[in-house]
């Protein structure tokens, strides 16, 4: 049995489908495997966060929006128990053979959520011999920050099989380890686009740019995209929110998550996996979080760069200048293979040491 530590007690489409998409990996390669309750009070799926997302929505006149804090609470609540999980106990740790530590955000220690369960996401009372490190990222974390903490260092030096998500976290645990590091691709990737055809659903239109924002935009990027919808005959649809400057709002589901990027022409998203989806489903988008390192850097490597904005006045260019996935599929191919060996050969040599 295996057990996987990550963030699966979300409201988070991205943080939900890696999840699933890892445990659907390994039950497809014969592997049993349960997860292991990361939930704590800052958990994103939450009864309380919920009411109080409701009630903020209700005093700023959102209606809409607190309506579907309604609709994500409940329908994440419905989803979260079909992944099973146990807590973290002698009897469960007795009758686990193997740990996966990743993949998402699990080692940002600046997160309170993150810090709060340290013990769990950092594996520290777990021994190195049964832990894999699949696709971990350190978020925006700093070398500094992890140096000041005793933790990071002592589970890098223990875990017998290491490897980074990003570029970015791939340089941090380099700088607080000597031993090798395996650059390997998120769990959604490793599934490939066939690995979701079940949260497909038909929809409603045909001519529309797929929105999927966490972070506010500028008003002036929002003239633009709007300027670029209306020149094309596109309409805007927002997926999971709602975005008074978009035409249409979707109810907060993966099932909408998944359907309404795969079907649209455009994609603009400012997420991680909104930019994994969209490259799985081989969209032409554009990227808006301009700080995020992790998703940058990603771009980068997969000659993608050009999709991130310097500024407002270049959104045009980039939304009418079409991606060739000729070379992208190739070296989303390459890393998907190189992921998967270093996973299975690894799972195996783990076991092996039970």
């Amino acid at each position: 049995m295996i057990g996987i530590i990550t963030v699966f007690y979300s409201e988070n489409f991205g943080s939900v489908l890696q999840a699933y998409a890892l445990h659907h990996f390994l039950n497809e390669n014969g592997y049993d495997n349960v997860f292991i309750s990361t939930r704590n009070k800052y958990s994103s799926h939450s009864f309380k966060k919920m009411i109080f997302s409701f009630g903020n929505q209700i005093l700023h006149g959102q209606c809409k929006n607190a309506l579907y804090a309604i609709q994500r609470y409940r329908y994440f609540d419905k989803v979260l128990k079909c992944f099973p999980h146990v807590q973290l106990n002698p009897e469960v740790l007795n009758n686990i053979d193997l740990f996966i530590v990743g993949s998402d955000t699990v080692w940002d220690v600046d997160s309170k959520y993150f810090r709060k369960s340290s013990n769990i996401f950092w594996a520290t009372d777990l021994p190195g011999d049964k832990i894999i490190a699949y696709a971990p990222s350190v978020a925006n974390s700093t070398v500094q920050k992890m140096n000041s903490l005793s933790f990071p260092r002592q589970t890098l030096d223990k875990i017998f099989a290491l490897s980074a998500r990003d570029s970015y976290t791939f340089s941090v645990m380099r700088h607080m380890t000597n031993k090798p590091i395996e650059f390997v691709c998120d769990p959604t990737i490793l599934l490939g686009s066939n690995g979701f055809q079940c949260f497909m659903k038909s929809i409603d239109y045909e001519k529309y740019v797929a929105v999927y924002l966490f972070e506010k935009i500028g008003e002036e990027e929002k003239l633009k995209i709007q300027d670029f919808a209306k020149r094309n005959d596109l309409i805007l649809i927002s997926i999971g929110k709602v975005l008074p400057w978009c035409d249409i709002s979707v109810d907060p589901s993966i099932e909408n998550f998944i359907s309404y990027i795969a079907n649209s022409k455009y994609v603009i998203t400012n997420t991680f996996h909104g930019i994994i989806f969209s490259i799985l489903y081989e969209k032409s988008f554009l990227f808006l979080g301009y700080n995020k390192k992790k998703v940058t850097e990603l771009l980068g490597e997969l000659d993608l760069d050009h999709r991130v904005p310097t500024k407002a006045e270049d959104i045009t260019s980039i939304m009418n200048d079409r991606i060739d996935y000729t070379n992208v599929n190739r070296k989303i191919s390459e890393i998907r293979q190189r992921s998967k060996k270093y996973l299975l050969l690894n799972i195996n040599k783990g076991l092996a040491n039970e």
